[in-house]
């Protein structure tokens, strides 16, 4: 009951203090740094023990609870405002295979990325072909 209590008055507390979750975007890396710290804290001598075998327990306050149920909401909006920022820079990269590149499948043959095989049965030279595929139908 006591967790409860404290979630819906975190809950409340974020609702007031965050009004707007962009601002959240500009802190990904603080908070990568954030959810590894919450995550080796119970390896942390005088504050994580073992209980019920598993060392993933810390205590504070006389509570103790898992501070990688925090690291992993933390983790999660990081990633999300890290993959946001990086969005254009990660479209563009290719697979590596072997310590080779490989081109990124929407760059490599236009045809496929329309989400047909290529053929050039469907072109016609007198229509102009959709915008993605209109080098396959080049002569």
């Amino acid at each position: 009951m006591i967790w409860t209590g404290l979630g819906i008055v975190l809950c409340i507390a974020v609702m007031l203090v965050l009004h707007d979750h962009r601002r959240l975007q500009r802190y990904p890396y603080l908070m990568f740094l954030g959810g590894l710290i919450l995550l080796l804290l119970p390896l942390m001598p005088g504050i994580g023990h073992a209980s019920g075998g598993a060392r993933i327990w810390i205590r504070v306050a006389g509570f103790s609870f898992q501070p990688a149920e925090i690291a992993k909401i933390l983790l999660a909006i990081a990633f999300a405002a890290y993959f946001y920022e990086k969005r254009e820079v990660l479209a563009l990269a290719g697979r590596r295979f072997l310590g080779f590149e490989l081109p990124a499948p929407a760059t490599s043959d236009p045809s496929w990325s329309c989400g047909s095989p290529p053929s050039r049965s469907w072109c016609s030279r007198t229509t102009s072909a959709p915008r993605c595929c209109s080098s396959a139908c080049s002569p």
